[in-house]
């Protein structure tokens, strides 16, 4: 009697079963993956900002002030972010900048076209897919109004752009970290913020004023472009009201966006904060006591 033979391989429902486990498991790692990965984007992100925060706070010590929305003049329209260049390890670059034409005229265009790391944060999607030169993510607080507005609503005079944040334009006076460390609290003041590409409708609702998504570039000084506000609705997506969430900050992190303060901390505020609280949070000098959320 010849000796049995043992059955080798795997049956159709065995194969079927263990394809399903492991299509199982792998649903359940990839979004574990994907929430490290931006964990990982979140502190990058996180980073930039304080090392933003710390250069404010090295050329606030420097000049006794913060510096100004733009250079004064009319027609310069420098950021506030090429006055920090040499305290981001960009000196070379700001010895090249030419304050006396604008951003986008020679020869600050081969500075100006280049997007920076410290500028750019990695979980920054751009609508449309082109990345436009010198593209950032980051915009400073300009305070908690509109700065398109014909008229200052604190004041009724004609607006002068960047009213009330932490950075002003210089035509309305300076500030400095221990003036709005005297008045609100640095730890309870925004000084930057994210300012993404993300707003969907933005080119149909500009009237193709601004590119798909977004404006920000970080050394053009101009609402929208590094100026951000609390005015329109916070962390959106899109164009709601008239264009006012074009200058508000916005970002690509789940649930809020990253924040710098005046004192150098930075943390995400929730998409849902009240505007109430935004508005005292963006406003350098109200006086507000406010608890962050």
């Amino acid at each position: 009697m010849p000796p049995s033979s043992k059955r080798a391989g795997f049956t159709l429902v065995e194969l079927l079963v263990t394809i399903a486990i492991i299509g199982v498991l792998i649903a359940l790692l990839l979004p574990a993956v994907q929430s490290a990965r931006e964990a990982a984007r979140r502190c990058s992100c996180i980073n930039n900002l304080r090392q933003v925060g710390l250069a404010m706070h090295q050329y606030n010590d420097a000049h006794k002030r913060l510096p100004p929305a733009k250079p004064p003049g009319k027609d310069r329209y420098a950021s506030a972010f090429v006055w920090l260049l040499p305290y981001l390890d960009e000196a070379s670059r700001y010895g090249e900048y030419d304050f006396t034409v604008r951003p986008s005229e020679e020869p600050n265009t081969a500075i100006t076209e280049v997007s920076l790391e410290v500028f750019l944060c990695p979980s920054m999607t751009f609508v449309g897919g082109d990345v436009p030169p010198g593209a950032a993510s980051y915009g400073v607080s300009t305070g908690s109004g509109y700065n398109r507005d014909p008229f200052n609503r604190y004041t009724g005079e004609p607006n002068l752009f960047c009213h009330n944040g932490a950075i002003i334009d210089p035509s309305r006076g300076k500030t400095s970290v221990s003036g709005i460390s005297a008045a609100d609290g640095a730890s309870k003041t925004f000084l930057v913020g994210e300012l993404d590409y993300g707003l969907t409708n933005l080119y149909e609702r500009s009237h193709g004023a601004a590119g798909p998504g977004g404006s920000t570039q970080w050394a053009f000084a101009y609402p929208g472009v590094t100026w951000a506000s609390v005015v329109g609705k916070f962390n959106s997506d899109r164009i709601v009201t008239k264009l006012y969430e074009w200058e508000t900050f916005r970002g690509d992190h789940p649930g809020g966006v990253e924040m710098l303060f005046v004192d150098g901390s930075a943390r995400l505020i929730p998409t849902e904060t009240p505007h109430e609280t935004l508005e005292a949070l963006a406003h350098a000098s109200d006086g507000e006591l406010v608890e962050i959320p």
